[in-house]
């Protein structure tokens, strides 16, 4: 009790949430768990300001913090990923303290939010992140002229021209739409963010188990304009080797890539065979922020009407 008293979480609260106190740094980073629990905007405040307190303990005293584990989950292949914290404006910036200079001014590595032509222009309605929460996982680091010098998994060199030249469009248009896109909307990934992983027990092996895995797709940056970054998702059952007990051998039982988190709709299947999904969420986009801007028209005239019956409102449309 002592401990969530420090935090200024009630006893109540904490049982709402089912808090362990020794496990509270990995709770309140997980906006999955919170958002199940259904808090109010006065609980969700609260738990925030449990973790500012925390914050002066120096759990993350920087704007981007690596780590090497955290929660259970711990990078894949030695590899490493980050915690990112909301700036003062509110706002994911990618960017992360390195180390000061003799004068005591920090010396800032540019992440996220930049455009691949350049060093310094934000893109702040570039970001989709869960917004009622303080801190979000990064686990990808896509390359981009800030971090040119930086190794990519797949070995290839920084190259300020795009592939998407009038010289190139004949030719790329020839291509199928899966492989156009690896040419022109994908970043490769900085070595060393690999991913997370977690090894969970299974309860039965007579009756098996079943594994329930949420988390929330988000981005603080965007490479060129058309993807938003690629998820893949691996569950692999561990069982001992029938001829070496000793030993262990792995089975994929799913693997799902999600290539494009800014999709209203999701069909990797036809995606794959060629289909331009990108059209087809345009459209959809096209349609639905069109019936949004006509409810709020609709809405706006009943409520000008209303207020004021003796005039004729001169209506400007988006």
């Amino acid at each position: 009790m002592d401990k969530l008293k420090s935090l200024g979480l009630t006893q109540e609260l904490a049982d709402k949430l089912k808090l362990n106190p020794d496990k509270i740094k990995e709770y309140l980073l997980n906006p999955v768990l919170m958002d199940k629990e259904n808090l109010t905007k006065d609980e969700l405040e609260v738990v925030h300001n449990a973790f500012d307190r925390l914050e002066k303990e120096s759990l993350l005293p920087e704007v981007l913090k690596k780590y090497n584990e955290f929660g259970g989950w711990k990078p894949i292949g030695g590899g490493t990923f980050a915690i990112g914290k909301k700036n003062e404006w509110g706002y994911f910036t990618g960017w992360r303290v390195t180390g000061y200079t003799s004068e005591g001014k920090p010396i800032i590595e540019q992440g996220g939010l930049l455009g691949s032509d350049a060093l310094d222009r934000i893109f702040l309605h570039e970001q989709a992140l869960d917004y009622r929460f303080k801190y979000m996982l990064m686990l990808a680091k896509g390359r981009t002229i800030a971090n040119r010098t930086d190794k990519a998994q797949d070995g290839s060199e920084f190259n300020i021209k795009t592939a998407n030249s009038t010289e190139n469009q004949n030719a790329l248009n020839r291509l199928p739409v899966k492989d156009k896109d690896d040419i022109l909307v994908h970043s490769p990934n900085i070595e060393g963010f690999n991913g997370i992983e977690k090894r969970f027990e299974a309860f039965s092996s007579k009756y098996g188990s079943t594994l329930n895995l949420d988390f929330v797709t988000g981005y603080i940056s965007d490479f060129e304009y058309k993807t938003k970054g690629s998820y893949r998702v691996v569950v692999k059952a561990i069982k001992k080797d029938k001829t070496d007990p000793s030993k262990e051998v792995e089975e994929t039982v799913y693997d799902h890539t999600i290539n494009h988190v800014d999709g209203v709709v999701e069909n990797e299947e036809r995606y794959s065979q060629g289909v331009d999904i990108l059209g087809f969420n345009n459209k959809i986009k096209s349609l639905l922020k069109a019936e949004h801007t006509k409810k709020i028209n609709d809405i706006a005239d009943a409520k000008y009407k209303e207020k004021y019956p003796w005039e004729r409102k001169k209506i400007k449309r988006n």
